[in-house]
């Protein structure tokens, strides 16, 4: 019975033990699909005085998907 105790209370404690380890936050980086790039060539040819090649707004968005902000410390 004291084998049963003690072989209970380690594995209890080794499960304590590992919750308490961060995990690694790996998210994977989803580059903007075609659907955003043609919202964006929807709105510039709407637009009469817009380029339609400019696209610091897509290259924007895949710079803040790839690093993103924490607003905790900005």
């Amino acid at each position: 019975m004291k084998k049963y105790i003690i072989t209970l209370s380690l594995c209890l404690f080794y499960l304590l033990c590992s919750a308490q380890s961060p995990q690694s936050p790996s998210k994977p980086v989803v580059l903007p699909n075609s659907n955003v790039e043609q919202q964006l060539e929807n709105i510039t040819e709407n637009s009469a005085d817009a380029e339609t090649e400019d696209d610091s707004y897509l290259q924007e968005m895949i710079q803040y998907q790839k690093h993103p902000i924490n607003i905790n410390t900005a």
